[in-house]
């Protein structure tokens, strides 16, 4: 048999006629605390009036409605209901509208049919109708907690969206960062507020701000923004930080490795497949205050003040966030052409009137700057490629080998004039190579498309020019990287003089034995050559003789280093092979006479198979032979 209402009366402590007044709210002049503690008995064991039914058309049910559109985001909003009214003795009736206002409207019937105490409303956006109405025809109170999903306002009131702004913010700067996008839906207010606190942070760090160069609206986000100096970037919302993910994979950066990304979440049961570092907004905590508040006005307790959450907006996890790249080890940065390497094995060199056998051909990706970058990559190094390929066969292949050797190809740009280069290579039996060049697209890698990429400037040690592209180009990167304090390093492949401009721009110069001969034809002695080329403005010469070893002289050394002992069966990628080593181990901090040994060893490497690429060691291999001798 269920609690009578003289049972209540008798628990309570106070007359049949006072109970009958709280449960049909007719309690206007009875005293706040008795009616509190009339409701608390009530509520505990459960107690419907039904023999009041008859005469009130609202007694209490003790039931609340949640009228929401079903997005993910308010799921967390109806746990922190569920969980505030079970602790105050509610039930929840949950209606998904799914942004139909038609299902809205029956929802709205059924919650009047079942006499709910009170609801809380995420209002579809609807020109036609006022569903208002209903709820105030049967004297239901209830909460508008949102806009609709499907309009312009969809936000949620008294959450202080700043905060992880700020908050976000600050864990890169305390990461080092300086230089940090942010990322937000200018038509958002959460968004924007997400904003004040990026800026808010800034200020309070003292680091200078530029309104148009650090806040980014979403729609705007394209690859450029990788090349505009960021280390980092706050985002707004999940799909941001998606789509900033999405981007930097596409331009071969990783994350936290190359670009640092924290999000402001607003859905804690889904994360993109990236790594982010986030911060989640309190939406069950949310759904628990307007829970409270709701239960308030029904009881008519006082109302606890709409004031924003006080909620922890820290980072989570810092999965997405690290140092700055440049705080880091230094990349190199290598500006140079991008052939299809053809192998032609032959007896002998062709000649004039004469018809000469193939003995084998094959086709392997080359060209002195992707080799270079190839070799010194396979080093351990981090490398960034400024080339042109051609929209053809030849580059689509090549782009896929960049990747996979794990090089930074934001610099890597496609012509849609000009195939992809090509070189035929002969190779006689004693290895010694002469090679045919179609420029191709090497031809149309201009000053513009180094300025594009200024950005790969600020992180790199040395810069390497391997030539075979346009002179003005190879000045113009040289300029560039003097701007930046990088280190240059040129070699002057097929060049039949050199400006002292752009010499006194280089840092190290390695010829071979017949550039420098081609270059220096009045003289005659490799020391003589190497002095001519420190007069002419090079800081340090390195000029390379085959299984000779090479020549250096700077300013404080002139000597002659021996080669590593290999046998030579094909001779094109050795020097190379020797520039990429010699940078990875000077990048490195190491001795340049010790660095030059090592360098030696690779060249020696690489000319002892066929084919550049292939041949190019790989540190462990290398590193393995160095502590054998």
């Amino acid at each position: 048999m269920g609690m009578r209402i003289e049972d209540i009366a008798k628990l309570a402590h106070v007359s049949i006629s006072t109970v009958s007044k709280v449960v049909n709210g007719k309690d206007h002049a009875i005293n706040p605390r008795t009616r509190e503690r009339v409701l608390a008995i009530v509520k505990e064991y459960n107690y419907t009036p039904y023999s009041s039914v008859k005469n009130n058309s609202s007694p209490k049910t003790f039931l609340i409605g949640f009228l929401y559109s079903g997005s993910s985001r308010m799921e967390d909003v109806a746990e922190g209901i569920m969980k505030c009214a079970c602790g105050l003795n509610y039930g929840v009736i949950l209606c998904k509208s799914g942004g139909d206002p038609a299902v809205e409207s029956k929802h709205i019937a059924m919650l009047c049919r079942n006499r709910v105490d009170g609801v809380l409303w995420e209002k579809l956006e609807s020109e036609n109708q006022a569903p208002e109405e209903h709820f105030e025809r049967h004297n239901i109170p209830f909460s508008l907690i949102g806009g609709s999903p499907y309009g312009q306002n969809h936000e949620l009131s008294g959450i202080d969206y700043s905060a992880p702004g700020y908050n976000s913010t600050k864990k890169l700067i305390d990461f080092g960062h300086q230089r940090i996008g942010c990322v937000i839906r200018k038509d958002i207010p959460s968004s924007v507020d997400f904003s004040r606190g990026f800026r808010r942070c800034l200020y309070d760090k003292q680091i200078f701000f530029d309104e148009k160069k650090y806040i980014i609206d979403a729609p705007d986000l394209n690859d450029e923004i990788f090349s505009l100096g960021y280390t980092g970037f706050v985002c707004a919302d999940g799909d941001i930080a998606e789509e900033v993910c999405r981007l930097a994979r596409r331009c071969s950066l990783a994350i936290p490795r190359d670009i640092s990304v924290a999000a402001m979440s607003c859905d804690s049961r889904r994360r993109p497949n990236c790594p982010v570092s986030w911060i989640q907004v309190p939406l069950r905590e949310y759904g628990e205050r307007e829970c409270k508040r709701l239960i308030a006005v029904i009881e008519k307790t006082e109302i606890p003040a709409p004031a924003d959450l006080n909620w922890n907006a820290e980072v989570g996890k810092c999965d997405g966030i690290d140092v700055p790249y440049d705080s880091r080890r230094k990349n190199i940065l290598v500006i140079g052409s991008i052939n299809v390497d053809v192998l032609i094995n032959v007896e002998g060199l062709p000649q004039v009137g004469k018809t000469m056998n193939i003995n084998a051909i094959s086709t392997i990706p080359g060209g002195k700057g992707l080799n270079q970058a190839v070799g010194a990559a396979k080093l351990g190094a981090r490398v960034s490629l400024i080339a042109k390929i051609g929209r053809d066969v030849d580059g689509a292949n090549i782009s896929g080998l960049i990747v996979e050797n794990k090089i930074d190809s934001q610099g890597v740009s496609v012509d849609e004039n000009l195939g992809t280069g090509r070189a035929y290579i002969y190779i006689p039996p004693d290895g010694d190579s002469s090679i045919i060049v179609y420029a191709g697209a090497n031809n149309n890698l201009l000053p513009e498309d180094i300025s594009k990429n200024e950005a790969l400037f600020r992180n790199a040690s040395y810069c390497l020019l391997p030539m075979e592209i346009p002179v003005k180009t190879v000045e113009f990167a040289a300029d560039m990287a003097r701007s930046y304090g990088v280190a240059t390093i040129l070699k002057p492949s097929a060049l039949r003089e050199i400006r002292s401009s752009l010499l006194e721009k280089v840092d190290i110069f390695v010829p071979n034995e017949k550039e420098a001969a081609i270059l220096c034809p009045r003289l005659e002695s490799i020391e003589d050559r190497a002095a001519h080329f420190l007069e002419r403005g090079v800081k340090a010469v390195i000029i390379t003789m085959g299984a000779s070893g090479c020549y250096i002289k700077d300013a404080e050394r002139s000597q002659f280093c021996p080669a590593a002992s290999f046998p030579s069966l094909d001779t094109t990628g050795g020097a190379d092979a020797f520039i990429s080593a010699l940078a990875v181990y000077l990048n490195e901090k190491t001795d340049i006479a010790e660095a030059i040994r090592r360098a030696n060893c690779a060249a020696g490497f690489c000319v002892s198979r066929q084919g550049v690429l292939p041949s190019m060691v790989d540190r462990a291999t290398l590193e393995l032979y160095l502590g054998r001798r």
